[in-house]
């Protein structure tokens, strides 16, 4: 927090203005935004932890953990935090109405969306009953009614009201470094020793600590964009040098992986960030026009050494001939994606409002698709909770990238560098399934993506924009 004197004090030292309570009212008015920040902070800060703890834990072969145990244990924690979280907002919310005021009409519009989805959620699953999907989920994606609740209300709520800008950048820069670790991990077990702690790698595509190689994409698809941001906008030489060696390194991995899905995401969200700067500050940098130069170096060193992108990028364009065209085989494209498209849409049209349930598509799709699940987020959305609430959650989206927009001049840096991840992982998820280990960074994501107006705070100013000068 900031003193009087504008010094930022300790969290621990801070809490020594609550040593004389003399009643609940009075906790109210000491309690400040900064302190309430901190909290909403450490869901997202957690189970950006997750996969270094899996790391850790799994050094030991005999003490082998897999990512349910894990997420469970990590799940517990965060809903304990961001329960507090969601007690401590809404409580000053109550006692300080002014604090309102600093989100603006498109903010109120996007939460309005992400409620209404959550509404619906619930909704649906009351109409279709609570099956056994409902409660267990599928194996693997472990998303259970639960889940769903948490995914809105621990993990978006809380990062949607951090309103101080140092917290952002906590996360994002702690996002950045432990990313990176774990693309250095990738590259030495691959190629100088196997890790403990890390899956076989299937059909020699990078899976990092997750289950599959498009599930590490998915990851790789956010903390890519931090690490440009920061490489790009960074005010001090050394965030920048970090920011830079961690997008090369998890770039090399994402290529190496070969999930064209992701690596096409990080393309756009690279090009993304040279808008936003062409926008705001009316040109683009040298630094970030390097930095898009230095997407298509990369690409092109490292296809001298391993083809398969490049193999993934020609099959592309010739399945989109394929499904424009007359071919008979055309439902096979876009590595059988297509089939799950085709038969998910037939299943929409059926149920349009409040589609099937949680994964009440899953045995019939696998039966006529092959895979239980869609593998296009918003599709499955539509599927399981229909199409009133899939628009509820683009919607949300747009409407946070639409304030970002009008308030351009004065956004601090860390929320555009979470629009640009934002971005980047929605555009993946356009190819992607929504998994417990993965998907909660999409939704923390999106909170640290609202925009508040840069109103005079009892933290301090919220920090001008502009990418250039992040420190």
């Amino acid at each position: 927090m900031l003193t009087k004197q504008g010094q930022r004090t300790t969290w621990i030292g801070s809490l020594a203005r609550f040593h004389n309570l003399k009643s609940f009212r009075e906790f109210w008015d000491l309690l400040t935004w900064d302190d309430i920040d901190r909290i909403a902070a450490l869901p997202s800060l957690l189970f950006l932890t997750m996969p270094l703890m899996y790391m850790i834990l799994n050094r030991n072969p005999d003490l082998k953990w897999n990512f349910e145990d894990l997420g469970e244990w990590v799940f517990q924690i965060c809903t304990y935090t961001g329960t507090a979280a969601i007690f401590l907002i809404v409580g000053k919310w109550c006692t300080d109405r002014s604090s309102l005021k600093l989100y603006s009409r498109q903010n109120r519009i996007s939460a309005g969306c992400f409620l209404a989805f959550f509404l619906l959620i619930f909704i649906t699953t009351d109409v279709h009953g609570i099956s056994d999907y409902a409660y267990s989920g599928v194996a693997f994606h472990g998303e259970t009614l639960a889940v769903y609740t948490q995914y809105v209300l621990i993990f978006l709520f809380p990062a949607a009201c951090i309103r101080t800008p140092h917290v952002k950048r906590f996360l994002i820069r702690y996002g950045i470094l432990s990313s990176m670790v774990m693309g250095f991990a990738s590259l030495v077990d691959k190629y100088v020793m196997p890790l403990a702690s890390h899956q076989i790698t299937w059909a020699g595509q990078f899976s990092g600590v997750f289950y599959n190689p498009n599930h590490y994409a998915y990851y790789l698809s956010f903390t890519i964009l931090l690490s440009v941001c920061a490489a790009a906008w960074g005010k001090k030489m050394v965030w920048r040098i970090i920011g830079f060696i961690s997008y090369a390194v998890q770039l090399v991995v994402l290529i190496l992986n070969n999930t064209l899905g992701s690596y096409l995401a990080v393309f756009l969200g690279m090009l993304l960030v040279c808008i936003m700067e062409r926008i705001i500050h009316k040109k683009v940098s040298l630094c970030t026009v390097l930095l898009f130069c230095s997407f298509f170096v990369i690409s092109i060193l490292v296809t001298l050494f391993n083809a398969d992108i490049l193999n993934s990028i020609l099959e592309f364009g010739f399945d989109i001939r394929r499904l424009f065209g007359d071919d008979p085989d055309k439902l096979n494209a876009g590595t059988g994606r297509a089939i799950l498209w085709y038969y998910t849409l037939i299943y929409i049209s059926e149920k349009p409002l409040l589609g099937y349930g949680i994964e009440g598509i899953a045995d019939r799709l696998s039966y006529e698709g092959g895979l239980a699940r869609t593998h296009n987020l918003y599709l499955e959305y539509a599927a399981f909770f229909g199409v009133p609430a899939a628009l509820c959650f683009i919607t949300g989206i747009f409407c946070n990238f639409l304030n970002g927009l009008k308030q351009k001049a004065s956004l601090d840096k860390y929320t555009l560098t979470a629009l640009a991840a934002t971005f980047s992982f929605a555009f993946s998820a356009l190819f992607g399934i929504s998994i417990f280990y993965t998907t909660p960074y999409f939704f923390m994501l999106i909170g640290l993506s609202f925009t508040i107006l840069p109103k005079q705070a009892e933290t301090g100013s919220a920090e001008p924009a502009s990418g250039a000068d992040q420190e």
